[in-house]
């Protein structure tokens, strides 16, 4: 997790505050969350991303565009009933929008600090995923309210930025570079992606339910009718055959409640490789 979202919590927490999240979740966010003293109350996540919160909070963490790690997209009636939620509990709502830049199938949504009157999100991301991660650079739109706590808060994290990324950051936007690497990554990452979906798509016998594909570097597959024992057994079979797949129960809080299901990255793998490894996987599926 990014120094700028310790700092939201820093900044918006006290000890015992209540912190709406969603269900299964990032781990980072929980971790820090807790690190602070804070009372996590987890909310499910369906097809339209996290359910409208029903208790009382100080504040709730999002993923809206992409939830990590069901790939769920936050429905707009969805982020205006959470709009509402946090005016009428006096909350604020940290948007985290880390990989809205890869969208592939169907319109945007608009964020919800766009949909916001009264001021209450937070809405930050990075360049890590757009540009790469050691650039180590991200933003943060903060409400008004909050100005004032947030340079002692920058301060106590990690004191300042490195000013020759940040002037050649400034460059590369100033000169059309950054829309146009992203249009490229867009291009190449949905070319991965459209091989992983190809791929799990001709897996033999069951086969695997896919979500959250149409946006992000990740998807979820879930293989109804698999039991926790024959996915560790899955896991391991495919690891025997050089191939790394891992599963969703570690990002539930309760994780005897988590599904049968497997996560794929496919950001850093060629096409042909995704297919190689896919065709092992088959292997190793058929062996259960």
């Amino acid at each position: 997790m990014s120094s700028i979202d310790v700092i939201q919590a820093r900044v918006l927490l006290d000890p015992g505050d209540t912190v709406v999240t969603e269900d299964p979740q990032y781990l980072g966010a929980r971790e820090v969350f807790r690190s602070l003293g804070a009372e996590l109350q987890p909310v499910p996540v369906d097809d339209e991303g996290m359910l409208t919160p029903g208790v009382p909070a100080r504040l709730a963490y999002v993923t809206p565009s992409h939830q990590f790690p069901t790939g769920a997209v936050l429905s707009l009636r969805r982020r205006l009933a959470l709009l509402a939620w946090a005016d009428s509990h006096d909350a604020y709502v940290i948007e985290d929008d880390y990989d809205s830049e890869f969208r592939y199938d169907g319109a945007p949504l608009r964020a919800i600090h766009g949909l916001q009157v009264s001021d209450r999100v937070v809405y930050l991301g990075t360049f890590s995923k757009v540009l790469f991660p050691s650039i180590r650079l991200g933003y943060v739109i903060v409400p008004h309210a909050l100005l004032p706590a947030y340079p002692g808060a920058k301060w106590l994290s990690d004191r300042h930025s490195a000013t020759l990324e940040q002037r050649a950051l400034a460059a590369f936007f100033e000169g059309g570079h950054f829309e146009r690497t992203v249009r490229m990554s867009r291009t190449r990452y949905g070319e991965r992606r459209d091989a992983l979906l190809r791929g799990l798509a001709q897996v033999p016998g069951r086969p695997f339910e896919v979500s959250g594909a149409a946006t992000g570097l990740h998807a979820l597959a879930r293989v109804p009718g698999l039991f926790r024992g024959d996915l560790e057994r899955l896991i391991g079979l495919a690891a025997d055959r050089g191939v790394g797949v891992y599963p969703a129960e570690p990002y539930y809080l309760n994780p005897a409640e988590a599904p049968a299901a497997l996560l794929f990255g496919f950001a850093t793998i060629a096409p042909d490789a995704i297919r190689e490894g896919l065709a092992l996987l088959h292997e190793a599926y058929r062996r259960l």
